[in-house]
């Protein structure tokens, strides 16, 4: 299952084909779930992945754009051990409040509200 292959990985890598615009139109869901499960996630820089990274904070330590982007990433995560534990805390908090039942419901909820 996922959360037993989550549990062997250091880190989880979303990539996006960035010039397939059906790809780039595509919704944060697989960072948050990797959040979810507490790992960091290194992704492609498409909207919603920059939206969601954002409020991390860590945004311009885990977003890549371009081959060079990826392997200096990867590269520091590696490297610093400890950055990949922050990381995952922050990603983690912001899903499990951003990214919860409760917020998404009170986030419908305000649409149709607004209609």
């Amino acid at each position: 299952t996922l959360s037993e292959v989550a549990s062997e990985c250091d880190v989880a890598l979303v990539p996006v084909d960035l010039t397939n615009p059906m790809a780039v139109g595509k919704a944060e869901n697989r960072m948050v779930i990797f959040w979810r499960l507490g790992l960091p996630v290194v992704a492609s820089a498409s909207p919603a992945n920059l939206r969601a990274a954002s409020l991390t904070g860590f945004e311009d330590q885990v977003l890549c754009s371009t081959v060079e982007d990826w392997r200096c990433t990867l590269e520091n995560l590696y490297s610093q051990p400890e950055n990949r534990l922050t990381i995952a805390s922050a990603g983690q908090t912001v899903a499990l409040s951003n990214y919860s039942e409760e917020s998404l419901a009170q986030r419908w909820d305000r649409l149709f509200e607004s209609l």
